[in-house]
This record gives C-alpha cells, structure tokens and sequence, in this order.
C-alpha cells in the first residue's frame, strides 16, 4: 500500500505568498490542511481555489496549539509542514 502525505499550514494574511507555495507543491501531497488564524485577505479564498481542507483557528499567541490543529486534521502516512512564505525546491520532490 502507498504511503500518503498531508501538507499542513498555519497562515494569517498571506495572499502575496500562498499561491506561490502551493503550487510549488502541486500533485504532491495527498491532501493539504490549511489552519488560518484570522485572515482579513485573499488567503482562505485561495486555499480554497487549491483544494485545501481549511480550518480556522482563533489566534492564542501559541504556534504549537495551531500547529497541533493541523495536524489532528492530516490523514496522512507522513507530515510535510511548511510557512506560506516557503516553497518546496524542485530537487526536494522526490
């Protein structure tokens, strides 16, 4: 049986820097989990056009709670964990 992976993401405004990481991630992952903490731009609207599976967290001051959000949601065999701001290298694929 194949392993699968979940991408996982916390995000807060990052509409400039989304698209860019997830399509630098495009047909890799198995599903992708996107934990916003209160977006007031284009960032849910883009995960969204993705296919994300997306949460919305309420922002404590605490990245390991959000982080742990995200990962009670992930399905998958194995966990890749990236910033928005972050894009997976071509040479990282395989």
């Amino acid at each position: 049986m194949a392993e699968t992976i979940s991408l996982c993401m916390i995000v807060k405004n990052e509409g400039q820097s989304l698209r860019r990481c997830l399509n630098s991630l495009s047909g890799l992952g198995d599903e992708v989990i996107v934990v916003d903490t209160g977006s007031t731009d284009s960032t849910c609207e883009i995960a969204r056009q993705y296919g994300a599976i997306l949460h919305h967290f309420l922002w404590n001051d605490n990245f390991s709670d959000a982080r742990n959000a995200s990962l009670e949601l992930a399905q998958g065999d194995w966990i890749l964990f990236l910033d928005a701001d972050e894009e997976l290298s071509s040479d990282s694929r395989e």
